[in-house]
């Protein structure tokens, strides 16, 4: 199985890292697979090569050393990921947790360290590996009714559905059936304490079987997963036709047109010539932008489709802020701007704008004094370019956090909001390979949202500095909120 095990183990992080349930799924299958590995190579691959002479005696001392690692980490660790796999999956959080329950791991593998190469002691295993087992069970099946909504409860019985099995059999046939495992010179001894015996083809048939059916039907594993990620992505569908996006368009630039109109309005009373004209500018370039979007997104079209280009990140921001400026005035809000660095990303500008011009439309919103502070930051993280809206608004509750992503859901009070701004931001985003996340929020103090793009979207670094306002306050930057 491991040839099988191993890629699909591979892809899955490599597509789902951020997610700390794929991470633990991932080694699962890794470990799984090593197990069909050190049994495979020691009884046919191993002998068939020495037969053949076709391995030197330091190639042949490398795969036994081999051998041997995938059969301590097949026994040693693969309760101990289970159980850890079921902990992320119930969203459990311990300090020191893991390493806490790796602690048994470490001192079995320890008790049988000096005679590991030629094979393992499996009865002082069986508690333990019973204990973790039937506990990780428990939890996958705990996380059905603790799941936040239908879509998301299906997923996770396809999960248990896919390895309680598994490890059950697992846990008979290869812990508690066997005492002994002894790696002899041509092949692999196991001492069993019963005569029952079950098929190991089953395990393989079940495993190929779901295999093969997740990935038509679901995606791989069904594990790109439908737990956070398709919670939400299920439900875009409702975002797919062009026009609920178009409506939602309309009504933020219609009401950025509103107040710059107001605004020209002021300038021409005041026979201020030069600042009604660029306001008369701003609004061309707001109609203009609705004209490419509506251009763009068809009446009918099932998906959100990128046109790429080389955007200055920086400058796309400022341009957005721009058409902000009236109302951050009218409301005596600051703006705060950190750009740690300018950045030039391989993006589709019309999409991203709205992005940016949504975050920045909610944050303004949840200001409800006549005063407060906008923050927007761009910096550099390990792996993403990171831009960051932050407010000193009303912020959220746990309940509403866990929702915001949602088509429709919205905590505006008012029929003017549709609750459809933050899930085409979500859409977005994953089709720039990014995310949107919730940093932070707090009931009274505000909230904090960050956009993250790869940096493999990433065409050029300026590393200057750039900080300012263009409402002219708080001209003290010292690290924002």
């Amino acid at each position: 199985m491991f040839p099988i095990l191993w890629p699909i183990s591979i892809i899955l992080y490599f597509s789902n890292r951020g997610d700390s349930y794929v991470k633990w799924i991932c080694l699962l299958l890794f470990i799984g697979g090593g197990g069909s590995y050190f049994a495979l190579m020691h009884n046919f691959f191993q002998p068939h090569l020495q037969s053949k002479a076709l391995l030197s005696s330091q190639e042949y001392a490398i795969l036994s050393v081999s051998v041997t690692v995938f059969m301590a980490m097949f026994y040693f660790l693969l309760p101990y990921v289970f159980l850890m796999s079921s902990i992320a999956l119930a969203k459990g959080k311990i300090p020191f947790l893991k390493w806490l329950l790796l602690l048994p791991s470490v001192i079995f593998f320890l008790m049988d360290f000096e005679t590991i190469m030629t094979g393992i002691t499996l009865n002082r295993l069986h508690i333990w590996a019973v204990l973790y087992i039937l506990t990780g069970c428990f939890l996958y099946l705990f996380s059905i009714f603790n799941a936040e909504n239908q879509e998301q409860r299906r997923n996770t019985i396809r999960l248990c559905i896919l390895f309680i099995p598994i490890l059950s059999v697992i846990l008979l046939k290869d812990f508690l059936f066997i005492d002994q495992v002894i790696l002899s010179e041509k092949d692999i001894i196991f001492i069993k304490n019963t005569d029952w015996t079950i098929n190991s083809n089953f395990i393989d048939l079940w495993l190929i079987i779901l295999l093969f059916f997740y990935s038509i039907r679901y995606g791989i594993l069904g594990i790109k997963l439908r737990l956070e990620k398709h919670r939400l992505s299920a439900t875009m569908s409702t975002l797919s036709s062009g026009t609920t996006i178009i409506n939602h368009a309309i009504k933020n630039e219609i009401q950025k047109m509103d107040y710059m109109l107001e605004r020209t309005r002021s300038h021409i009373l005041e026979e201020n010539k030069d600042d009604a004209i660029q306001s008369v500018e701003k609004i061309g370039f707001v109609t203009g932008h609705l004209q490419q979007m509506m251009d763009r997104i068809k009446e009918k079209s099932q998906e959100i489709i990128l046109t790429e280009k080389t955007v200055n990140l920086t400058e796309l921001l400022d341009t957005v802020l721009d058409g902000f400026q009236p109302l951050l005035e009218q409301k005596n809000i600051s703006l705060m701007k950190e750009y740690e660095l300018g950045v030039i990303l391989r993006c589709d500008a019309h999409h991203i704008y709205e992005v940016f011009s949504n975050l920045c439309t909610n944050a303004i919103d949840s200001i409800q004094a006549e005063s407060g502070i906008l923050t927007v930051k761009v910096k550099r993280l390990k792996k993403h370019i990171a831009v960051e809206v932050s407010d000193t608004g009303c912020g959220m509750d746990k309940n509403s956090i866990s929702k915001i992503f949602e088509p429709f859901f919205t905590t505006k009070n008012n029929t003017r909001n549709y609750g459809l701004g933050l899930s085409y931001c979500y859409n977005v985003m994953g089709k720039h390979q990014g995310q949107i996340k919730v940093l932070d929020s707090k009931k009274d103090i505000g909230t904090t949202m960050s956009l993250l793009f790869p940096k493999r979207r990433m065409i050029e670094v300026n590393q200057v500095m750039k900080r300012g306002q263009p409402n002219g306050k708080n001209q003290s930057l010292t690290g924002g909120r």
